[in-house]
């Protein structure tokens, strides 16, 4: 269900995001996923939200750097963002990285 559930949001993703601005809504979106999974008060529809907004942004910071990635490798959405987020890693693409930065690169 959840493959079905990214499928259907991927193409939804601001067009104008690109660069500086895509990585830093990637940033954001990964932010907002860790501070509800940490909380873990609020209905589940709220993480299932917060995982497909992270997700897309994901998806297509990896397609902008030519990493293999595909909605439909996500029946397991947690191995999949690891791995998704080493190959970035592996480009020089730290996720956890806080600092604003707003340019295009």
């Amino acid at each position: 269900m959840y493959v079905d559930v990214l499928s259907s949001a991927v193409g939804v993703l601001p067009s104008d995001l690109s660069g500086g601005a895509l990585l830093d809504w990637t940033r954001s979106r990964r932010t907002d996923m860790h501070r509800v999974i940490s909380t873990n008060t609020g209905p589940s529809f709220a993480l299932l939200v917060a995982e497909v907004a992270f997700d897309r942004a994901l998806l297509k910071l990896c397609e902008m750097h030519d990493i293999a990635s595909d909605p439909a490798n996500f029946l397991h959405p947690a191995e999949e963002r690891a791995r998704l987020e080493t190959e970035l890693t592996i480009k020089g693409i730290d996720l956890a990285e806080e600092r604003p930065r707003f340019e295009d690169d």
